[in-house]
């Protein structure tokens, strides 16, 4: 009896099980149940009744579908890819989550969106694996125009967005036009896009506060900077990576176009990243770069413009591309005071000018820096007022001792980074008459009028 009881109970409690099971599943998600008789074992299988996103962008053939992430309903659909993104974003009003499948999507029209109070979210499956590959969900456009523009009154804080997995594509020799056009929404986030093969500027953003770049990758701008920002305040920028020139054959012809450009009213700490282009970056605001790369520009590595600008822990690299006999073939060019550049490794890839150029750079600290190479001018050059201290490789003042015997003129090596500009001696013997200094590159010659025998010591400055 008790055995019959207990039957019954565990059958009961199978049935109990099986039914709360499957309002479960509808509940999370659409999960198919089923019971498999033998042995009287559940198993859940999941399904996809729904999707957590507010609107879901596919592909099949030549037509873009937009289905409601809650109902399940497909209720936006065309041939421009553009035109279903731009009704999904518009029938959230710009607040929710517009998820959009691998796939390349044709983007005819521009996708924009203008309120003082959104909170967008853009999201792709993936941005692709390497610039050239067409994986992952890609915005291509066909129109002459800029492809996506989100806009608000300037720094609202209401209007915020985020960008992510998304690879744009701006098939520069057909279209002209930008990628991505920001201006005012702020508290918002580009991460993990890649853009490619743009007419204008990849990314600009203007007029917004607490903007991150996180991981992004721009590569082959023709006519404008890779990214322009103008009046950005307190935003960073994280392992962004800036090609400019170059093309199909992967050749790199920066002539034209500066990797990011910083306009006035700027405040950015930029960390890692690699910068490419006429400069790699050109800052008229204060910045601070911490461990990023710079290679293969045409003119400077980098054009500071602003005062205060730190660089930190940067490896340049400049080979001089543009073929320039002043500083414009210089690693770093300064037209600014209190410019700090600090444990940085400044490689003159044979055939820069100078590692650094100051003009107008006061009051800045040169310290810790590598100048490896051979400069076509010299390392360095400073205007006066600089702080120089502890840099490898690099001498700016030096001192020893030397006689002229029964002669009147000795001549030895200074170890200076170039000639020296300015010659001090500490006469030990009398009779020598007057005396003058020459000097070159690598040696000085004191001259006496008075032949003799009589010792010195002497102190060089280069100070270019």
């Amino acid at each position: 009896m008790k055995l019959e009881r207990i039957k019954k109970l565990s059958l009961k409690t199978y049935a109990i099980a099986l039914i709360i099971a499957f309002f479960v599943g509808l509940v999370l998600g659409g999960a198919i149940v089923y019971s498999q008789s033998s042995n009287e074992n559940i198993t859940i299988v999941s399904g996809s009744f729904t999707e957590t996103a507010s609107y879901i962008i596919f592909r099949q053939g030549d037509t873009y579908y937009a289905k409601n992430g809650t109902t399940g309903v497909i209720e936006f659909s065309g041939t421009d890819a553009a035109s279903v993104i731009q009704q999904a974003i518009d029938a959230i009003n710009g607040k929710g989550h517009i998820f959009i499948k691998s796939g390349i999507y044709n983007c005819y029209t521009p996708i924009t969106y203008n309120s003082e109070s959104f909170e967008l979210y853009i999201e792709g499956e993936a941005a692709g694996l390497y610039p050239k590959t067409t994986l992952g969900t890609v915005l291509r456009k066909c129109f002459d125009g800029d492809l996506l523009t989100l806009t608000s009154s300037n720094y609202n804080p209401k209007a915020n967005f985020r960008l992510e997995k998304l690879r744009f594509d701006g098939q520069r020799d057909y279209y002209t036009g930008r990628l991505v056009v920001i201006n005012g929404p702020s508290w918002s986030v580009i991460k993990d896009c890649v853009f490619r093969d743009s007419y204008g500027n990849a990314i600009r953003i203007e007029k917004s506060k607490v903007i991150r770049l996180v991981r992004c990758q721009v590569y082959f701008v023709q006519t404008e900077s890779g990214v322009y920002l103008n009046k950005v305040a307190d935003s960073q920028i994280y392992d962004l990576e800036v090609c400019i020139g170059g093309g199909e054959g992967w050749g790199h012809t920066q002539s034209t176009g500066i990797a990011l450009e910083i306009d006035e009213g700027c405040g950015l700490e930029i960390f890692g990243g690699h910068f490419e282009g006429y400069y790699g970056i050109k800052t008229s605001s204060q910045i601070t770069v911490i461990g990023a790369h710079f290679s293969l520009s045409w003119s400077n590595n980098v054009y500071i413009g602003f005062a205060g600008c730190s660089f930190i822990g940067c490896y340049f690299f400049n080979p001089n591309n543009g073929g320039f006999s002043d500083q414009k073939g210089a690693n770093i060019l300064t037209i600014s005071p209190n410019v700090r550049i600090i444990g940085c490794y400044i490689n003159s890839g044979g055939k820069a000018t100078y590692g650094y150029y100051g003009y107008g750079s006061s009051e800045s600290l040169i310290a810790h820096n590598d100048f490896y190479g051979t400069f076509s001018i010299s390392p360095i050059r400073f205007v006066g007022g600089e702080i120089y201290r502890d840099n490898i490789r690099v001498k700016t003042e030096n001192s020893g001792t030397a006689t002229i015997s029964s002669s009147t003129s000795v001549t030895f090596e200074h170890g200076l980074a170039g000639t020296p500009t300015h010659v001090e001696v500490g006469w030990k013997d009398t009779g020598y008459g007057d005396w003058k200094w020459t000097a070159n590159a690598t040696h000085i010659t004191i001259t006496v009028t008075n032949s003799g025998t009589y010792s010195f010591s002497w102190r060089a400055y280069y100070k270019p």
